[in-house]
């Protein structure tokens, strides 16, 4: 009562979670969102309570909350050494909250009807590392130009190819587009860049793709870096989930109350992880994400950049949406909002998924078929 619950649990000795196991883990389980923590580790330099922090979270099962506060910490170059302040690890499930047994039976009563949707003898290849990069590469203006149209953004074509090109200057975009399209177009191609990375990480000795959402914070901070920059962010916290309501244009879907958000995200990583079928995490992993809304701008951007990382990952081509067909992928994820069909959009996606593939050559010969 004397101290902020994040400054005190930050300041206790590593005794108070040994000899009282019960309140610490009670205590972590009502900590707030990460920028509260990560402000108070670096401001008190806290960096053994940090460390201990960090591990105990993980050790009651919140990997999500705690890989955000590691992130950001180290993104501070604030030190961090984590260890389990714990002497055994006890795993609270997120049943207390009532979004998180939403979420979990909503998942248990979608996953058949996405399993139904995509056909067995879809035609699927092990993608290589090099193939996931040229085939981002070459993608990139299409999906920034329909994913941002999405969005509600006014993007043209030329703005996109000159971000993409890399030899722009900020003054001369804002000449031909309004500042917050290039701005968003900017931020929106750093973060298609890091997702990039972190797939090819999951590629290349990574954690793997299923832990991917994971990342959404950090391609959040990329997405809002210019905007920030130029006072075009509304107040909006890069690398934070979002800490207000939440609203989905033209929906009748209320986003989840934004002091669940965390739990809601927590249950989600768990069923996201759990999950073995490639195609279940990409279609009901961006049907959570636009449903929960964890950030108030890029959602829906963040959820369609998931989807496909998980597409990729089940051997699936890299899915653009294109602007013809933008209004019927809408009206099939805003039937899943409201009545929890969720087939529509799964056959939608499988459908694109289908008509966005083109077979890959390696050495001239067919990839590797399942």
């Amino acid at each position: 009562r004397l101290y902020p619950l994040e400054t005190a649990i930050l300041a206790v000795s590593p005794g108070f979670y040994q000899m009282n196991p019960m309140e610490a883990r009670t205590c972590l389980g009502l900590l707030p969102g990460r920028k509260g923590i990560a402000e108070a580790a670096i401001a008190g330099g806290y960096h053994i309570g940090a460390g201990r922090l960090v591990g105990g979270l993980i050790s009651v099962g919140n990997e999500l909350l705690a890989e955000a506060i590691l992130s950001s910490l180290r993104n501070s170059c604030f030190d961090v050494n984590v260890c389990d302040p714990f002497l055994g690890s006890v795993k609270i499930g997120p049943d207390s909250c009532a979004i998180a047994t939403r979420i979990r039976l909503m998942w248990m009563r979608m996953r058949p009807a996405v399993i139904s949707e995509m056909p067995d003898d879809f035609l699927r290849t092990s993608w290589s590392p090099s193939k996931v990069k040229e085939r981002m590469d070459d993608v990139f203006q299409d999906d920034a130009a329909a994913s941002l149209a999405m969005e509600g953004y006014d993007v043209k074509e030329n703005l996109i190819r000159a971000v993409a090109g890399g030899e722009w200057e900020y003054g001369t975009l804002c000449k031909e587009a309004e500042e917050t399209d290039v701005a968003v177009t900017i931020g929106y191609h750093e973060a298609f860049r890091q997702v990039q990375t972190d797939i090819l990480d999951s590629m290349t000795g990574g954690r793997g793709p299923e832990h991917l959402h994971h990342r959404i914070l950090d391609w959040h901070e990329r997405l809002m870096k210019p905007l920030e920059q130029h006072g075009l962010n509304d107040g909006e916290i890069p690398h934070d989930y979002r800490q207000c309501e939440g609203f989905i244009r033209g929906s009748e879907h209320i986003p989840v109350w934004w002091i669940n958000v965390p739990f809601a995200m927590m249950a989600l990583s768990g069923l996201l992880i759990q999950e073995d079928n490639a195609f279940v995490r990409a279609v009901l992993g961006l049907f959570f994400i636009d449903y929960i809304r964890p950030v108030r701008t890029g959602s829906g951007l963040f959820a369609r950049l998931y989807m496909n990382s998980q597409l990729l990952a089940g051997g699936y081509p890299w899915t653009v949406i294109p602007a013809n067909e933008a209004r019927a992928f809408e009206e099939s994820l805003e039937k899943a909002r409201v009545t929890g069909e969720i087939s529509d959009l799964a056959r939608k996606i499988a459908w694109h998924s289908l008509n966005s593939f083109v077979a890959p050559k390696l050495n001239g010969e067919d990839p590797e078929q399942d």
